[in-house]
């Protein structure tokens, strides 16, 4: 057998403000490849040059990750849905690396009700997270620097008491993400967790065994909570953001708010047209600076599209 593929392959050491989560940060995703360059030329004109930015829309996209890398404060960050079934459907390694890996869950990823224990719903779920940073090893493998990534999403079944096998599969693919493939000369990375608006409604939840081992698994795979919340842009935006920071205060106010409340985000995510499928979310951090994920459509041409709640 020949060498592992961590003796060939050359990791860019992780930048200084990477991790843990900088205390300036703008968060742009949601956007079509094309759009790339007025988008960054939108952040030189009026974001602040001590606001580190991270950007990035679903899967990993090496020419917009050398766009990125021209800002002197920007960050790459891919987007992964939890439901995009072409992750779903079997492991891609290239040939080389197959040898090293496992071939035990290499197949199709069995319905959550298929998966009858917390051991099977785990290592399913880090399996799935695993494929995510397989697809960030090869943009890697093209010269991209990808510095985190982002999650979508917690689903609002977690937040309920009888969600603990999404709970237990959503912590296994975060570890995936997290620490991806050791083997294949992966290194721990971090990210940013987005949560459905009803999802937040976990923060409320008694804590047991299984969620203590939940959260755990969530605070050191988050740089940052992005919580989701659909006001009208319209009168006082503070007025609004009050109104609509029910979520965030039930996480807040909750059971867990010692660890959870220190990387809370808070969202306003805007619907600009039904037709269109727009959403503009922008995000309040701990630390009160704005996160936000841009306004525009998926690209056309990307095999990542975000399915329906269906685990």
């Amino acid at each position: 057998m020949s060498a592992s593929p961590l003796s060939r392959r050359r990791q860019a050491s992780p930048r200084p403000d990477v991790t843990p989560a900088p205390q300036r940060l703008l968060l742009l995703s949601y956007f079509e490849p094309k759009d790339v360059p007025n988008l960054l030329a939108q952040v030189r004109a009026v974001v602040p040059a001590d606001v580190t930015v991270y950007v990035g829309s679903y899967g990993p996209n090496a020419a917009v990750a050398g766009q990125v890398a021209e800002l002197a404060r920007g960050r790459y960050a891919p987007m992964f849905a939890l439901n995009e079934d072409w992750f779903r459907q079997r492991r891609r390694l290239p040939p080389e690396y197959e040898p090293f890996v496992p071939k035990r869950l290499a197949g199709a990823v069995p319905p959550l009700r298929r998966l009858g224990s917390t051991s099977a719903r785990v290592s399913w779920g880090v399996e799935l997270g695993q494929r995510y940073r397989d697809l960030v090893r090869a943009a890697g493998d093209e010269g991209a620097t990808i510095d985190a990534w982002q999650f979508d999403e917690i689903v609002p079944s977690a937040a309920a008491a009888t969600g603990g096998p999404i709970r237990e599969f959503i912590r296994g693919v975060l570890r995936g993400l997290v620490f991806g493939r050791p083997v294949l000369g992966d290194t721990a990375m971090r990210g940013f967790v987005w949560v459905a608006r009803t999802g937040l409604a976990i923060g409320q939840l008694p804590i047991t065994a299984e969620l203590t081992t939940f959260w755990r698994t969530l605070n050191r795979a988050a740089l940052a909570y992005v919580g989701e919340e659909y006001p009208r842009f319209e009168g006082d935006p503070r007025a609004a953001a009050r109104r609509h920071a029910s979520g965030q205060r039930a996480l807040a106010e909750g059971p867990v708010a010692e660890g959870a409340g220190q990387r809370l985000a808070r969202g306003l995510c805007r619907r600009a047209g039904q037709e269109r499928r727009r959403r503009l979310r922008r995000v309040r951090l701990p630390l009160r600076e704005p996160v936000a994920r841009g306004d525009a459509r998926r690209a056309a041409d990307t095999r990542y599209r975000a399915q329906p709640e269906q685990v």
